[in-house]
């Protein structure tokens, strides 16, 4: 069981330093762009917590992922003393990849398991 949740922590690891730079691709569709990344990015992270929570069927399952993707991600929301940040507040979609894996993860971890099935 202890694998499982290294597991878990190395790639909330990974999602989370994975997100960060994907989060701010966009394209364009025409003359509007489109910011597909934010939804690469939390969707990636929330499919780990969902998985987490599959797989062990507990909270732990999912507080694990979401507790390392926040700490992956922390460092770069940090301001260099030369002014730069990876993850910047430039725009929505910096918020949103902050803000949707975040209370997916408190929802995931908030509702019960569900209860098994009798047969």
């Amino acid at each position: 069981m202890i694998a499982i949740y290294a597991a878990l922590a190395l790639g909330g690891l990974v999602a989370g330093v994975l997100g960060v730079f994907v989060q701010a691709l966009r394209s364009t569709a025409g003359p509007i762009p489109v910011r597909y990344g934010v939804a690469v990015a939390a969707a990636g992270a929330v499919g780990l917590f969902v998985l987490g929570r599959s797989v062990t069927g507990t909270r732990a399952g999912v507080i694990v992922p979401a507790s390392a993707w926040f700490l992956a991600i922390l460092p770069f929301t940090i301001t260099r003393p030369e002014g730069d940040t990876v993850l910047s507040g430039n725009g929505p979609g910096a918020y949103l990849f902050l803000a949707l894996p975040t209370l997916a993860a408190a929802a995931l971890a908030t509702v019960p398991p569900p209860l098994p099935r009798r047969r």
